[in-house]
């Protein structure tokens, strides 16, 4: 008896796991309306830069961003669009406006909704930036993302270094 309450248990603490609980999840009303202004995104980054293809090397980089109003606490999804400014080389935002952009990626309002994901932290923005065969040969990358607005205003992350190996 005490074997079968140890696989229930163990069954019941995988149960969030298994459906995905805390990404994705399908929750009534879904995502809020999305706002046109913003005024703070905190960027999250995978640890390096990550192979998805199983061969040799790094093929681009995953981040997850979040948006922020400030009279509210909880994430706001967004109207607007998002550029991806991506550097070779670990560079403090000083160095970034002598150092050439090394590749760039924009996503316009109405491409962001497949990218939305809730996660644990609430509603942001998940993004897989892939180099293709122009891969950064310098040991680390620098990704600075700008939000703008419908109206032209912006507002930019702090520059973010990932690692390129593990």
């Amino acid at each position: 008896m005490p074997m079968m309450n140890a696989r229930y248990l163990i069954m019941l603490s995988l149960l969030p796991a298994l459906t995905g609980c805390g990404v994705n999840s399908a929750l009534p009303g879904g995502p809020p309306a999305p706002v046109a202004q913003v005024d703070q995104m905190v960027v999250q980054a995978a640890p390096t830069a990550v192979n998805w293809d199983g061969r040799p090397g790094a093929d681009g980089i995953d981040l997850m961003v979040h948006f922020f109003l400030m009279a509210q606490k909880q994430p706001v999804t967004v109207q607007g669009s998002i550029e991806f400014k991506l550097y070779e080389g670990a560079l403090s935002a000083e160095k970034l406006q002598a150092t050439p952009v090394f590749q760039e990626w924009r996503y316009a309002g109405n491409n962001l909704r497949s990218a939305l994901q809730r996660t644990s932290f609430g509603w942001g923005y998940a993004f897989r930036l892939g180099w293709g065969s122009h891969v950064p040969q310098a040991s680390a990358v620098t990704v600075v993302i700008q939000y703008a607005a419908p109206s032209g205003k912006t507002v930019t992350s702090d520059p973010v270094t990932i690692p390129m190996t593990q």
